[in-house]
């Protein structure tokens, strides 16, 4: 779980805490049209408030003795459509981050997603053929990642991209020893449908579509299901091709009941990290880290 990466365990204090940011307010709350302060560039009062109050009000920092808590610079984090504000906030508050956490952001090296509030433009005459003008966005364009990262680098601040950075989530920007891109091999982890021989992650997540008898916990419903293909003579890889359709991995929301998304969730959940026990893969314990705490570790 995430909580690892952050929670203080045995005596050991705790490193960092997770705030998580909530969009709230009018659209109007900041000059991008982002909602809310803790999106934007008055994060960092927010967090310096959210931290007095925690240190004031709550046991949660203290360690043997009352000491002061000493505040390092922020770590900021995005997923997905978040790259909209993480961007915003790169651009703002370059001087007081430490490192960014990017998982497969939008608007990396275009504007993908455009949340700024559209102004009223009055309809075309449609009896004169005529069609309402596009509305306008308020605002100034949103950051591009492109354009961002160059100056955190420059500032000291420490990058990591994570997820498919070989296709659509590479930076178009130069290497650089503080831009880190995660897995290392992102070709064979998000190969699709995915290859147990990517890693032991990968593995312990398809095992039990390849040989159902490893998981002997598995719902009756899932169970029933792979019967029904091993009736036919569909087992092992060719059960996997048969319930990981082409489309359960593409990167769009349809309203027609099939999940999609696999690869672009699995940037967020999966990692290179996991140990089980060989002789029974699943109903035992198991240790592992997601590339996002692998990411935090780092930071420390």
């Amino acid at each position: 779980m995430l909580g690892r990466a952050f929670e203080q365990r045995g005596d050991v204090r705790p490193a960092q805490f997770l705030l998580v940011p909530q969009r709230t307010g009018l659209a109007s709350s900041s000059a991008s049209g982002s909602y809310g302060a803790a999106v934007t560039g008055h994060v960092r009062r927010t967090t310096d408030a959210v931290l007095a109050l925690i240190q004031t009000n709550t046991t949660l920092t203290l360690h043997r003795a009352d000491t002061l808590l000493t505040r390092d610079k922020l770590i900021y984090s995005g997923f997905s459509e978040s790259g909209y504000d993480l961007w915003n906030v790169g651009a703002a508050l370059g001087e007081h981050l430490k490192a960014i956490v990017a998982v497969e952001p939008q608007n990396l090296n275009s504007v993908q997603n455009d949340y700024r509030p559209k102004k009223k433009v009055d309809g075309g005459n449609a009896a004169e053929g005529e069609t309402a003008p596009k509305p306008e966005r308020v605002g100034p364009p949103p950051a591009v990642g492109k354009d961002v990262i160059p100056g955190l680098l420059k500032r000291g601040v420490k990058i990591y991209i994570i997820g498919r950075h070989h296709r659509q989530y590479g930076p178009r920007v130069p290497n650089h020893p503080l831009l880190v891109k995660l897995p290392k091999d992102p070709a064979a982890v998000f190969a699709y449908p995915p290859s147990a021989s990517a890693n032991d992650f990968v593995k312990y997540r398809i095992q039990r579509i390849l040989d159902p008898s490893s998981d002997p916990l598995m719902p009756d419903d899932e169970r029933e299901i792979l019967d029904a293909l091993a009736i036919r003579g569909i087992t092992g890889e060719k059960a996997l091709a048969s319930i990981l359709v082409k489309e359960a991995n593409d990167d769009d929301s349809i309203p027609d009941g099939l999940q999609r998304w696999y690869s672009h969730q699995f940037a967020l959940s999966g990692g290179d990290e996991l140990t089980f026990d060989p002789t029974a893969m699943y109903g035992t314990p198991i240790e592992y880290r997601t590339w996002f705490q692998v990411a935090v570790h780092d930071i420390g």
